[in-house]
């Protein structure tokens, strides 16, 4: 159970009528009963294209490719 101070939100709900006989209730619970529900956000995809060029040299012919820089994972 996470401390109230973490929590985003917090709802009281009262009853408003006793479940014996039917009588409006009042008053205040110095302890209530504490349920919570904790959720995950979904993941955000960050998705980045590198285009790694390929090139004919002018003077031989040769078709060559950038390489990616170091900072990018090959396969990722």
């Amino acid at each position: 159970m996470y401390p109230v101070e973490e929590c985003d939100s917090v709802s009281d709900h009262y009853p408003q009528t006793c479940a014996c006989c039917g009588e409006e209730l009042k008053g205040f619970d110095p302890n209530p009963y504490r349920h919570q529900v904790v959720e995950i956000p979904p993941i955000q995809l960050h998705i980045e294209e590198h285009r790694r060029q390929q090139l004919t040299c002018l003077h031989c012919g040769e078709k060559t490719r950038a390489a990616l820089p170091e900072t990018v994972e090959e396969f990722g």
